[in-house]
């Protein structure tokens, strides 16, 4: 395939991780809204919160190897055929999605943390511990931060679903200069 002008590609890393996270995102919100909005029987909602989580903590690893690669490989110029404004409307929405992918993992487990029942939070073999400071509170005091971290982890992952849908957008929008630059083949 002939390259295409103006359109330099993210490193092999960058854009492995992007699938990656991008299927984890897709899963954790389709399991995420299947857990409040579906009738499931005990076992099966377990089943999907556990799931949840294991992939929640899949998703914070994986977004600090994003980090990473980033900060080794800079992500290259957008063509100069996108306006000024939408490069930093672009520019914007990858920071908030940096920011949203971090605190989305981070008030799971603080949330899981002061929920009335400690289930564990593994991926595998790694397991995170609850933070004790929750744990420790009163019942009637722990179940008031519950009830904000759950409003909030939800606002974050309706922001994250906007923002997918933005990304989307705009990456159509432009079509393939765009499109090409993380396409992982």
């Amino acid at each position: 395939m002939a390259e295409v002008p103006g359109a330099a590609r993210y490193p092999f890393a960058a854009r492995l991780l992007h699938a990656v996270v991008a299927a984890l995102v897709a899963a954790l919100i389709v399991i995420g809204i299947a857990m409040v909005r579906t009738p499931l029987s005990i076992e099966r909602m377990f089943d999907l919160y556990q799931w949840h989580k294991s992939l929640g903590v899949a998703l914070a690893i994986i977004m600090f190897a994003r980090v990473f690669v980033r900060l080794r490989a800079p992500p290259p110029p957008h063509p100069e055929t996108v306006p000024l404004r939408q490069r930093r409307f672009a520019r914007f929405v990858h920071h908030a999605f940096y920011a949203v992918l971090f605190a989305l993992p981070l008030t799971g487990w603080l949330m899981v943390s002061a929920a009335p029942l400690w289930f564990p939070i593994s991926l595998g073999t790694i397991e995170m511990p609850p933070l004790r400071l929750l744990q420790t509170m009163p019942d009637a005091e722990r179940a008031q931060w519950f009830a904000v971290l759950q409003r909030f982890h939800t606002a974050l992952a309706v922001t994250l679903a906007a923002l997918v849908a933005v990304h989307v957008a705009g990456a159509l929008l432009h079509g393939r200069p765009i499109l090409r630059r993380m396409r992982p083949w």
